[in-house]
């Protein structure tokens, strides 16, 4: 997604506007440019949204990981989870495993995303920065569900086309919004 096409619904309603307006002048002035000029721009506006829909940026293919990832934890795979997890972050595997062996997950709310930094080395790697609360009860009932708000960094690596963490910090949730 790119801010000229995004929503992409607003393409396709100023474009489909706006070929109404000017094929309906078209009509009215009996001028044939316009009427083309119409029919281009519908083309145009449908053509936008196609391609819009095709071609998925890096921030839209991190943003729908890390849901996935989210929906996986929720559902308390610790294999799925750790599907996403690149196999090189020993630490952060071993500390997933560890957490993921205690609490029984609830559900988990994406707060605010404050930046996708896409680094263009090889290979490829990015920086997210959100908060997020988490929901959560101790798998051996000494408590009931808890809320935590946590600020979290996760670091990705791609590899060919799918993206990994490699890395995952998370602090204080209030930490994200003194950023900004």
């Amino acid at each position: 997604m790119n801010t000229l096409s995004e929503p992409p619904l607003v393409v396709a309603v100023g474009g489909v506007l706006f070929s109404l307006v000017i094929g309906w002048i078209g009509l009215k002035t009996r001028r044939r440019a316009l009427l083309i000029l119409a029919a281009v721009t519908l083309l145009l506006s449908l053509a936008a949204i196609v391609v819009e829909q095709i071609i998925i940026s890096d921030e839209e293919s991190l943003q729908r990981t890390l849901q996935n990832c989210i929906a996986t934890l929720e559902a308390n795979d610790l294999e799925g989870v750790l599907g996403f997890v690149a196999l090189d972050a020993k630490n952060l595997r071993t500390m997933i495993k560890t957490s993921m062996a205690r609490l029984d997950i609830e559900r988990v709310v994406l707060k605010r995303v404050h930046r996708i930094e896409v680094r263009d080395v090889n290979p490829k790697t990015a920086v997210l920065e959100f908060n997020v609360v988490g929901v959560g009860r101790d798998k051996q009932g000494r408590w009931g569900s808890r809320r935590y708000p946590r600020f979290c960094t996760v670091t990705f690596v791609q590899a060919g086309q799918t993206w990994t963490i490699r890395d995952f910090r998370d602090e204080d949730a209030l930490t994200g919004f003194r950023q900004r």
